[in-house]
């Protein structure tokens, strides 16, 4: 007897389910609850700053905000990265994005599938997400990823074409990453070990 289309469909997305959950439930939790998007921007604007200094006061408090470079929490939004301490690019920066815009600045999410200067991760995670910022004429590269950045700053260069970020850019690089990540969990499962660092890491 042929199994029906939608049968199939529905074991496919248990399969999958069972494979997730494990590696789900052994994600590091973070800290309960830190400083919000909203939190960080009623800061910024209490110091007073403007211009490019305030961007980069928004850009060292989100970075300040988070603990640890994490593939391992997916699922995240950006507001959950920020209150967690955890996150990736595709999570830390939309959260700057929100903070700079909140502060009135005209930003753009851009991404590239690779660049140069992030260390030597594996290669389906050398892609980048980031901020193009532009006050007063000028557009400056934001990145919230390093405690050194500064407005014009980065320690990367993008190699393939920077294109702009649609809404969809950051689940479809989850979604990308999501067999890796699956996969990096039952091996450190089975062997008893941490998982490799590009899955998690305390944040530089």
């Amino acid at each position: 007897m042929t199994m029906s289309r939608g049968r199939r469909r529905a074991l496919l997305c248990v399969a999958a389910a069972v494979a997730v959950a494990p590696v789900v439930a052994g994600a590091p939790r973070g800290r309960a609850a830190g400083t919000g998007i909203d939190g960080i921007v009623s800061q910024c604007r209490a110091t007073g700053l403007s211009g490019w200094a305030l961007v980069d006061d928004a850009t060292a408090r989100l970075h300040a905000s988070l603990t640890h470079e994490s593939s391992w929490h997916l699922w995240y939004t950006p507001e959950a990265s920020v209150r967690h301490g955890q996150g990736r690019d595709t999570q830390y920066n939309l959260a700057l994005a929100r903070v700079l815009r909140g502060l009135g600045f005209d930003v753009r999410v851009v991404h590239a599938a690779l660049v140069r200067g992030l260390g030597q991760p594996p290669w389906f995670q050398r892609g980048h997400l980031w901020l193009r910022v532009t006050h007063d004429g000028h557009t400056r590269d934001v990145c919230a990823g390093h405690a050194d950045n500064r407005a014009g700053h980065v320690p990367f260069v993008a190699v393939s074409e920077v294109q702009v970020a649609r809404p969809w850019t950051p689940w479809v690089v989850a979604l990308g990453l999501a067999p890796f990540v699956v996969d990096e969990g039952w091996h450190a499962i089975l062997q008893r070990r941490r998982p490799g660092e590009w899955l998690y890491r305390p944040i530089s």
